[in-house]
């Protein structure tokens, strides 16, 4: 007897999977307002999907049947793989303008050259030596405006908390993987007060719906080369680095003030050989007074032309 019921169950069971897909389409016609099922935790429509797929439920993982939770999780993980990420166009520079630090990294260009010639092309522009604070995407004039707009209104109020000059020590030669050379900066009071400033900007940004394309920690470096163009030149250029960057690991740069902030976009001036300067705040009063054109309300500002 029991086992009669249990065969009628099993029957039932079928029946009703079979017939999830034309219910569910029914109920989208008759209540056009109901909540899309893609939104509904377990809806009948995944029900369905996740009957229909067992096959491919088993080939996808190797032979093992997945539960639904399983194969819940493997799906939502296959829909963030399509989503592209947004690539940056545009940056918070710190600019670094002490002679001193620029004929030290000219220096360790050449140094570095003397034993690997064939690094030349991944020598990053004298001309572009900065530091970077936050990385967005800015797709629109109307972007571009609010994050002008966001990058004065974080210079006033860091005008509340930077009393002078903040100085920066750049120090030592580090490496990012085999990928990235970089001048380092000194873990000191001028260290944390740039994490406050670049926190800050990032506070500001938010503020009007601009966000970071970049979720790692901060962590401001001076690149000094990048060998994504000739790893695929040269074989294995990319294992001769550590041992080359191994010597200037206590190279000492100089000091850099941070007299201002640039938003910048990820484009060289031809005129200049830097960046292309949106806009730049002052935190420097004497570099106001010096550029009448430049006010706390109208700072420093330049486009494409």
């Amino acid at each position: 007897m029991a086992e009669a019921e249990a065969k009628i169950e099993a029957k039932n069971s079928s029946v009703l999977n079979e017939t999830l897909p034309q219910r569910v389409s029914d109920s989208a016609r008759e209540n056009p307002e109901v909540v899309s099922p893609s939104k509904v935790e377990r809806s009948e429509v995944e029900g369905a999907a996740f009957a229909e797929n067992k096959d491919k439920r088993q080939n996808s993982n190797k032979g093992k049947k997945l539960s639904y939770k399983e194969w819940k999780k493997l799906e939502e993980k296959r829909e963030r793989k399509k989503e592209k990420k947004v690539a940056p166009n545009h940056f918070i520079s710190l600019q670094v303008t002490n002679p001193e630090i620029i004929k030290n990294v000219e220096s360790v260009h050449q140094e570095i050259l003397s034993k690997e010639p064939r690094l030349e092309t991944t020598m990053v522009s004298i001309a572009q030596v900065h530091f970077t604070l936050m990385v967005m995407h800015l797709s629109s004039e109307d972007d571009i405006n609010r994050a002008k707009s966001a990058l004065l209104e974080s210079r006033r109020k860091l005008d509340e908390y930077i009393s002078d000059p903040l100085t920066l020590t750049v120090q030592g030669v580090g490496r990012f993987s085999k990928n990235v050379v970089f001048a380092g900066l000194k873990h000191d009071e001028g260290f944390d007060q740039l994490k406050h400033v670049a926190g800050t900007v990032v506070d500001c940004m938010a503020d009007v719906d601009i966000y970071s394309t970049d979720k790692r920690p901060l962590n401001p470096h001076l690149t000094i080369l990048k060998t994504h163009k000739a790893r695929f030149v040269y074989k294995n250029v990319r294992d001769m680095i550590p041992s080359i960057t191994d010597d200037l690991k206590d190279q000492h740069f100089g000091q850099q003030k941070m007299n201002s902030l640039q938003l910048c976009k990820m484009k060289t001036d031809k005129r200049t050989g830097y960046y292309i300067i949106q806009r730049e705040v002052f935190f420097d009063l004497n570099k106001l007074l010096e550029d009448p054109e430049n006010s706390p309300e109208d700072e420093k500002q330049s486009g494409d032309d």
